[in-house]
């Protein structure tokens, strides 16, 4: 039988960056390591965990009661160790690819991220934690939003996150990607270095002097 962990207090200085888009190259990974960057630069440290670059399968279905693999270990135990976690995913059909699915339902399973008690509540065992979620899509945002009503946001938010602890969960999302310009794209960039400055400034204003290094190696 595998051993939960026992949690320590998180880095408030610490940011999770999680790429869900399975390419590499993607504008959802040039967003996220433009807000690593920001992050950094207000002397918060970053870990990257990249679903386009190692992992294996993640379509197996999980199996709490077993040891996770290498990696997925990995990625746990940094999210674990950071107070703040950022996901960017594209929308595909209306929600976010399969591959973070997978990696959801292998990272966050129950017993890490959350644990149910005898009465049929939950322990939220990643409390203590913030989050953004930033996603891209091809249609208007106001039509993802308001006519699809937003269901892969609405999962991310409130299904996954919320559910585990994190609070609060803001969202950003970036629409008619297809048809963007450069200078778009390049005010979509600038958007998000200035959500992670402030993100990162609510958390380091609680951060140890000695817990603001620079960037640590992406996990793989």
């Amino acid at each position: 039988m595998y051993a939960m962990p026992t949690f320590q207090a998180p880095d408030p200085a610490k940011c999770v960056i999680l790429i869900g888009h399975p390419r590499p190259g993607s504008l959802a990974s040039g967003l996220a390591h433009a807000y690593a960057e920001a992050w950094e630069a207000t002397g918060g440290s970053v870990e990257i965990i990249d679903l386009s670059d190692g992992f294996g399968p993640l379509d197996e279905a999980p199996d709490p009661s077993v040891e996770p693999s290498p990696a997925i270990a990995r990625a746990r135990q940094a999210i674990q160790d950071a107070g703040h976690l950022a996901v960017f995913a594209p929308v595909w059909w209306g929600s976010f690819p399969a591959r973070l699915q997978g990696f959801i339902s292998h990272a966050f399973s129950s017993g890490f991220a959350f644990q149910y008690r005898p009465d049929g509540s939950w322990d939220r065992r990643l409390a203590g934690r913030s989050a953004r979620v930033v996603m891209t899509c091809d249609a208007p945002v106001f039509f993802q939003r308001f006519w699809y009503l937003d269901p892969g946001g609405r999962a991310l938010k409130w299904s996954v996150l919320w559910f585990c602890g994190f609070k609060p969960v803001r969202m950003t999302s970036f629409g008619r990607v297809l048809k963007s310009t450069p200078a778009e794209r390049e005010g979509w960039m600038a958007k998000v270095r200035r959500q992670a400055k402030s993100d990162a400034e609510r958390l380091l204003r609680k951060a140890p002097r000695s817990h603001r290094r620079g960037s640590e190696s992406p996990v793989r």
